[in-house]
């Protein structure tokens, strides 16, 4: 169980060490299947077909009206994509995806918000902040901050058995 901190020991922690917010309410979505990025770049408003390993990228998924479905962050990595959505919209998100793999498409989706955790990582300028995706930036960042970080996300992404290279080196 974590400790339950007061407003005045969180807000010296964030000024001098590190502060790992938990994200509950964004929803997540696995993407697994060599045309993952392909049905994503057919959906939404930026290129996804081109994006590097273990790069976030924002965009818009869009319908066939150019109406918003809704903003996610897509994180690639080599053994799947992970969708971080808008609260509560993973479920949507992920049907509305499934209604456009064609019968050829190599893609499974699954919503994986309830077995997976998502945290921030904040830690003092000049470091700036960043968003712990995958165990390079949390570890680089926050391992000199935060000694449990790689626990942390080691513990999360095997829970969650969603990320098989969680070696958290």
């Amino acid at each position: 169980m974590y400790p339950t901190l007061n407003f005045d020991e969180l807000y010296a922690s964030a000024r001098s060490g590190c502060v790992l917010l938990e994200r509950a309410s964004v929803g997540r979505v696995w993407m697994q299947g060599r045309d993952r990025l392909d049905l994503l770049h057919r959906m939404s408003t930026n290129d996804m077909t081109g994006m590097a390993l273990n790069t976030v990228r924002q965009t818009v998924l869009t319908n066939h009206l150019g109406r918003i479905v809704d903003c996610v962050e897509v994180l690639n990595l080599p053994d799947g994509a992970l969708l971080l959505t808008s609260p509560d919209q993973s479920g949507a998100v992920r049907a509305w995806l499934a209604r456009h793999v064609f019968f050829q498409d190599d893609v499974q989706l699954r919503d994986t918000t309830a077995e997976m955790a998502n945290c921030c990582c904040w830690v003092p300028v000049p470091t700036r902040s960043r968003s712990c995706y995958s165990p390079e930036p949390l570890c680089r960042v926050c391992s000199k901050w935060c000694k449990s970080a790689r626990y942390l996300w080691r513990t999360w992404t095997q829970a969650a058995g969603v990320v098989s290279n969680s070696s958290g080196r």
